[in-house]
């Protein structure tokens, strides 16, 4: 299972940044290799939107399954829920704490947001966007 968090630096004591599309780098960590992650270095644009969207780009072209985050737009939630991606709600601790509060399942799942008006009109320009680049 690989799983997604965004972060204020590189390494794992470096802090979750809870503004996941203006975050300066995503790490993804595989449960089956828990020493070893990927960090990747992202836009931060200053369109938040974009930001956004690229970022769920790179957790979807990773092939991420759990995304460790706080503070998402209900349209960002909904476009990473429609890849089958579990979300779940982190604080603003350590990207080695919510390693370990994930593994021991001290962390509440976020669902679904309520019914957002035009969300199927954005989940496909969203994609597009995000691959058309």
């Amino acid at each position: 299972m690989k799983i997604a968090i965004a972060s204020c630096g590189e390494k794992t004591h470096d802090l979750v940044d809870t503004r996941f599309g203006m975050s300066r780098y995503i790490h993804i960590f595989d449960s089956n290799r828990p020493c070893e992650y990927k960090t990747i270095r992202t836009s931060s644009k200053m369109n938040h939107l974009e930001s956004e969207i690229d970022a769920v780009k790179i957790i979807f072209e990773n092939g991420v399954d759990v995304l460790l985050s706080k503070n998402l737009d209900s349209n960002i939630h909904k476009l990473i829920l429609s890849e089958n991606i579990r979300i779940y709600e982190i604080e603003e601790v350590s990207i080695a704490t919510a390693i370990k509060s994930f593994n021991c399942k001290e962390l509440v799942e976020l669902k679904c947001p309520s019914k957002t008006k035009g969300i199927e009109l954005f989940i496909r320009n969203a994609k597009k966007y995000m691959y058309s680049k």
